[in-house]
């Protein structure tokens, strides 16, 4: 019986010499474990990421753009920012023990389908409180393609290659914080439907941002369930069928598991069998080792890192683009504090929200700084 990660590392050796080969194998940093199909997976786990880096990090600029259509004034901002993120954090630990559940795939085609839906209805929404609900539901939907994406891509993945191959999908986060203000600096729509019912930009930016995830289910919808979750859940056949897939795909039609030696595949530390306790219980349970050694201290330097990013983000990218907005209806030099305590006092009215190749800018200033500082947090905190 062989080890699944041994079965990867044979799937993945390419038929040509070392010097002949492809440009992607080189990038992994390895001839082996890393075939056409971990690579087609590779793509599609990208364009999963960098779409929900558009939901999550995005909405700033939609938020900011929206502000004069959907009549967003600030109390209203802090219960939109709250609700998506309360969302997040509600429905993560629950998908994570689904996708135990069900198969990371399942989830992530579900989940996903209810995102994309849920963003398009909100982008279409003529007001703020149908608007809060639509993005309430995409921050709870967002959270299963969050948790269940690495795992997945990790799992078809030879383990001395998996940090490497999670870093590179990670940089679809960059590209997406970069890419999103760009597009919006490009667009600019205004077009009466009905009433006062406009398709303004944010509207086209919120349909745009759709783009990546909807490439990604579709190619997801054609690639196979983790043979490592069939594993964990004693469905061996079922298992030993994906990595028959992947050496047809990986070595040629003509190449079996059974000429390469492989008849059984087995993988140590197997999930045991689920607890038979209500939900709150079972979570709790599975979570309680990432307070203790060794876990403690990586699950504390990640939560810093996403606190941060996360807090940049939307604290800088949403609230800075309405100060700079304050700061051009005064003529004298005055602090912020002066100005937002002047903003809640006399009720001044913020003008026009428009995405345009200036604001924007500082949205790109705003996002690498989002990028760089997470890590110089963690850097720090390793001295």
């Amino acid at each position: 019986m062989a080890d699944i990660d041994d079965v990867y590392g044979m799937l993945g050796k390419p038929r040509w010499e070392d010097k002949q080969q492809s440009y992607l194998i080189i990038i992994f940093g390895s001839s082996t474990g890393f075939g056409r199909m971990q690579r087609t997976i590779f793509v599609c786990c990208i364009l999963i990421q960098a779409y929900i880096t558009n939901e999550q990090m995005g909405l700033a600029l939609v938020v900011a753009s929206s502000a004069c259509d959907l009549h967003i004034d600030d109390h209203r901002m802090s219960w939109l920012m709250s609700a998506v993120f309360t969302a997040q954090i509600l429905a993560s630990h629950y998908m994570g023990d689904k996708a135990d559940d069900i198969g990371r795939r399942k989830l992530m085609l579900i989940s996903g389908s209810l995102m994309i839906l849920s963003s398009l209805l909100s982008a279409l929404m003529p007001e703020f409180w149908s608007f809060l609900v639509m993005r309430f539901l995409v921050g709870v939907f967002v959270s299963g393609p969050a948790v269940a994406m690495q795992t997945y891509l990790s799992e078809f993945t030879k383990f001395s290659l998996r940090p490497k191959v999670l870093n590179y999908v990670s940089y679809a986060i960059g590209l997406s914080m970069i890419i999103v203000p760009c597009t919006a600096a490009l667009i600019d729509v205004n077009i009466l439907i009905y009433n006062d019912y406009i398709f303004s930009s944010w509207r086209l930016l919120i349909l745009l941002n759709l783009l990546p995830g909807l490439t990604a289910f579709v190619m997801l919808y054609r690639l196979p369930e983790s043979p490592k979750y069939y594993l964990s859940v004693n469905e061996n056949g079922k298992a030993l069928a994906v990595l028959e897939e992947c050496c047809r795909i990986n070595k040629g039609k003509d190449v079996t598991l059974a000429s390469l030696g492989v008849n059984s595949v087995t993988q140590p530390r197997l999930r045991g069998a689920t607890i038979k306790r209500n939900c709150v219980a079972r979570l709790w349970y599975e979570s309680l080792p990432l307070l203790q050694k060794p876990y403690v201290r990586n699950f504390f330097l990640t939560s810093t890192a996403v606190f941060v990013q996360f807090g940049l983000s939307f604290g800088l990218g949403v609230w800075m683009l309405r100060i700079r907005h304050l700061i051009l209806q005064v003529e004298e030099n005055e602090t912020i504090c002066v100005l937002i305590k002047e903003h809640g006092d006399k009720k001044m009215k913020l003008p026009t929200v428009r995405q345009g190749v200036l604001n924007m800018f500082l949205y790109l200033y705003i996002f690498l700084l989002c990028i760089i500082c997470p890590f110089s947090v963690i850097y720090a905190l390793k001295m």
